[in-house]
């Protein structure tokens, strides 16, 4: 089973020595052609083919290179795919087995057919198959830049290097809390709306825990290398920024009380640019339809999956997918039209444009505030006073040792009681809201909190007034109690909201 990006399988077998080269070339085009891969001959010594799309397999590509007395094969997968499932390896078996067969039991007669299809074939080449078969170049390794490819790896490195800084700045690696992805960027409505609109960059770069990244970044190696070869880094990094910021708009507006983040968004819109690249026949490749397929059934089926799943921000694949099908079809014209100068630079202004014109309308017709948003908007103000009553009703045990006790009283019956009350009747308020279920869980361990304070200050007055230590077991529990509230919030505190 091969593994890798994309998983590879490569083998070589001797040519019978009674063959010569030419029977060696018609004799491999009769196989793909028994075979039914779609075929093109590359040079005079070479044949690339196409494995047939199914729903089982999204097809391989296989090439053929013959020498004077080897054939060298490789198969490798079309698809992002990290495991092949052995489906290289049987490509390869078929080839070389029906390729020995055939070249120990053909005819004469049969020789003849077979010479004369490659011949017509071959008839067909306008340009000399000398100039097809180009020098050996080094292969390229998709995490490391060159200078016709490195807006991948610098996205790549850019994910990863953050990631490591968040891990490293305390972020748990696999389950992180929401309020560190919020700090680090994640994209909320709620957060956002609040003037921080450059959250909707920030968070396609901000992963939710390991997997997540890992996920993330195969798709992105697979599709940007890809995609990359075709339009260039600049307008991988064109399609990445732009098509993320609509994802994250699409998210913005989808979702009123969800934090987002993650590459995926933009990843979807290098999907989209190369699915319309695709569709508008600007790339040009005999494998096309191989690819469309592909590629088509891969992004159809992790939309399916997103929208049956709990966790997945399918709204933001939706609004990437949508913008990088947009800056595709805008961009297509360019490798149609090579002969007109600048045409490039202007479709490209004119893509970003389409795009930014695209998210502003998306924020615009966001709702306001919904419901659930102004309950989050009460809620946070009402905590914000909770808190400040908080500490006023707890002054009095910041006083000295040496305080008189009718001042510790007064402390306790003018301003603690009272202000407890308070933030009892503000807490009880809040369960009219429409809070999310973790929210109205923690309302109700807070007033629990709340009351707990209120009945030890009322007791520790009692103690003072009647000057007896007989309360004080009662009193210590009610502190264990307060106690193991503190600590179970403060678990808690950071719990997703949805």
């Amino acid at each position: 089973m091969a593994f890798g990006f994309p998983p590879t399988k490569k083998t070589s077998f001797a040519i019978p020595a009674d063959l010569d080269h030419e029977k060696a070339m018609a004799l491999t085009l009769n196989v793909l052609y028994e075979l039914a891969w779609d075929i093109e001959l590359t040079g005079i010594k070479s044949w690339k083919a196409w494995t047939k799309i199914s729903i089982y397999a999204f097809g391989e590509e296989v090439s053929i290179t013959l020498s004077e007395q080897q054939i060298f094969l490789s198969s490798k997968t079309m698809a992002t795919q990290i495991l092949d499932w052995n489906k290289n390896r049987r490509n390869l078996e078929k080839f070389e087995n029906l390729f020995i067969k055939k070249a120990a039991n053909l005819t004469e007669q049969e020789w003849v057919r077979v010479s004369n299809q490659f011949h017509a074939l071959q008839s067909q080449s306008t340009e000399g198959l000398e100039q097809l078969d180009p020098p050996a170049t080094k292969k390229t390794f998709l995490l490391l830049p060159t200078p016709d490819y490195w807006a991948t790896p610098l996205l790549f490195w850019t994910n990863l290097v953050l990631f490591g800084i968040m891990a490293f700045s305390g972020v748990h690696l696999l389950t992180p809390e929401t309020a560190d992805i919020i700090n680090w960027g994640g994209n909320m409505r709620l957060v956002t709306r609040e003037g921080e609109w450059w959250r909707l960059l920030s968070s396609c770069f901000i992963h939710i825990g390991i997997v997540h990244l890992a996920v993330n970044m195969y798709g992105l190696l697979f599709i940007g290398a890809l995609t990359e070869r075709k339009i260039g880094p600049l307008r991988v990094l064109t399609v990445y920024f732009f098509g993320g910021l609509m994802a994250s708009c699409a998210s913005f507006a989808w979702n009123e009380n969800v934090v987002s983040a993650g590459a995926s968004g933009a990843i979807f819109a290098l999907f989209g640019t190369f699915l319309a690249l695709l569709l508008s026949k600007a790339y040009a490749g005999k494998n096309q339809k191989n690819l469309l397929l592909s590629v088509g059934i891969y992004v159809l089926y992790s939309l399916a999956q997103g929208f049956g799943s709990t966790g997945i921000d399918n709204a933001a694949h939706v609004g990437g997918l949508a913008a990088g099908l947009l800056l595709g079809f805008i961009f297509a014209p360019s490798y149609k039209r090579t002969d007109i100068k600048g045409l490039k630079g202007v479709l490209t202004a004119t893509a970003i444009i389409t795009v930014l014109l695209s998210c502003f309308a998306i924020l615009m017709l966001t709702p306001k505030q919904g419901q659930l948003e102004r309950s989050l908007i009460t809620y946070q103000e009402g905590m914000r006073e909770f808190t400040r009553q908080e500490q006023l009703g707890l002054q009095v045990f910041n006083f000295p040792e040496t305080a008189p006790k009718a001042a510790i009283q007064e402390e306790i019956l003018k301003r603690s009681i009272p202000y407890w009350k308070k933030n009892i009747l503000l807490l009880e308020s809040f369960r009219k809201l429409n809070l999310p279920p973790p929210l109205r869980e923690q309302n109700e361990k807070i007033l629990e909190y709340a009351n707990l304070r209120l009945n030890h200050l009322r007791l520790l007055y009692r103690s003072l007034e009647e000057e007896t230590d007989a309360h004080d077991d009662k009193l210590k529990k009610y502190i264990a109690s307060i106690d193991g509230i503190i600590k179970e919030l403060a678990q808690n505190r950071n719990n997703k909201l949805q």
